[in-house]
């Protein structure tokens, strides 16, 4: 086996590791997430209320993209567009 070979098995399991860690924390960040849009609405008194929302709107969806790709060999998570 090469290096190569062992680099990629390493790789398999951190990512693997940091799917499992998103899938079972997936609540508590979606909970951070709506936590910093609304300080940040705060803080820009509402005036990019609809940016912010687009922004927390993406965040959450790449959460849940991470969180539903069980550390498959496809990497891909998914049909694009689907949640």
């Amino acid at each position: 086996m090469g290096f190569m070979d062992d680099a990629m098995k390493k790789v398999k399991k951190a990512k693997d590791q940091a799917t499992k860690a998103v899938a079972d924390n997936e609540d508590k960040i979606d909970g951070a997430i709506d936590k910093v849009a609304g300080a940040a609405d705060g803080k820009l008194k509402g005036k990019h209320r609809d940016k912010v929302a687009k922004a927390a709107d993406a965040a959450k969806k790449g959460v849940d993209k991470i969180a539903g790709d069980k550390g498959g060999e496809g990497g891909g998570g998914g049909a694009p567009g689907a949640r």
